[in-house]
């Protein structure tokens, strides 16, 4: 607040008048801000923005995050939030479809999540398509934000995902699981930051990607970490993930477990995937962009009438190839279609 009213050239009473809504500044000092903070003058002169609250996201090590990195975090999701509403004002995405198993355990929540989505006992292929078709919104971390692995909350009754996507295709892909054991087992509790949420959307995430059923079908009489490296990728998971599913299945022994856990983190699979896939995107977003093109609608439209810059908009969608959906006339309204879940 000093550094902002430093360089506007008034008092922090000032900017603190304007943050608690008791005066607003004169335009030229207006320009002046949007100078600063390089964000479009009508960006602060919106009438409702919707915040997001601390206590209501799964933040997963809120110890560790500075209060710059947290406030960055909240106010992404608040974007993201107007992103979504507009969107879906104009497109009619799939119905929300997330179960509520509280009071559950993590291993029944995740076989009963399969089962009332007709997913069996074969791998996911891939998350961000799941979650999306099941109403989901899953947005892209932006930038200041990206030392966080993910989080998720619920906003006008429609579920919100943002992953960090500079991650492996592997770790983002069991962030995504996590996040969905929050949405699954935790939805109506007034607040998800708590350790042992975090442990049960852990157990929830490992079960989702691996099923029990599907791991002892597949498993030798001997897991070796080279049938251990095979089979992470045939799951999709990574690898630290799927050897702690195998010793939870008792597959693996204690002696087993930790062997191949020093071995793993040597090789440096305890931070990272050396031998990831490419990794997720949204489908939905592509859907979308592709028929505001057809419409002759730009990012840069939709970006204009939100109050965002171009690039707000591209990180919070995973930077999907809009650019060649910048041409066509900037005035033609959208329209509304239907669009239905992908299986």
């Amino acid at each position: 607040m000093k550094d902002l009213a430093a360089q506007c050239g008034v008092t922090t009473r000032a900017v603190s008048a304007w943050e608690k809504g008791d005066t607003e500044p004169r335009a030229a000092v207006r320009r002046r801000i949007a100078e600063v903070l390089d964000f479009p003058e009508t960006f602060f002169m919106r009438e409702h923005v919707p915040e997001l609250r601390a206590e209501a996201v799964s933040f997963r090590a809120l110890t560790a995050m500075t209060a710059r990195e947290r406030d960055q975090a909240l106010a992404a999701g608040s974007m993201a939030f107007e992103l979504g509403s507009w969107l879906f004002r104009h497109f009619d995405g799939p119905p929300v479809d997330v179960p509520a198993y509280e009071n559950t355990s993590a291993e029944s929540a995740a076989d009963m999540v399969r089962a009332a989505w007709s997913l069996g006992d074969r791998p996911i292929r891939n998350v961000i398509h799941l979650l999306e078709a099941h109403g989901v919104r899953v947005f892209s971390l932006v930038e200041g934000t990206r030392r966080l692995d993910a989080f998720a909350t619920w906003h006008d009754h429609a579920p919100y995902v943002f992953l960090n996507t500079t991650k492996s295709a592997e770790l983002g892909r069991f962030d995504l699981a996590h996040e969905l054991g929050h949405l699954v087992m935790h939805q109506g509790t007034e607040t998800i930051r708590n350790r042992a949420f975090e442990g049960e959307a852990d157990r929830f995430g490992g079960a989702l990607l691996m099923p029990a059923s599907g791991v002892y079908a597949r498993a030798p009489r001997r897991a070796t970490l080279d049938y251990v490296m095979r089979e992470k990728h045939y799951w999709g998971v990574p690898a630290m993930a799927y050897v702690y599913r195998l010793h939870e299945l008792r597959i693996l022994s204690e002696w087993h477990y930790r062997s191949y856990c020093i071995e793993l983190t040597k090789q440096g699979f305890r931070q990272n995937e050396p031998d990831g896939g490419p990794n997720e995107s949204s489908l939905l977003f592509h859907k979308i962009f592709a028929l505001l093109k057809e419409v002759h609608v730009s990012r840069r439209d939709v970006a204009r009438e939100l109050g965002f810059h171009d690039r707000e908009l591209d990180q919070l969608v995973f930077g999907l190839t809009l650019g060649a959906l910048q041409g066509g006339s900037e005035h033609s309204p959208p329209v509304r279609n239907h669009l239905r879940p992908v299986t």
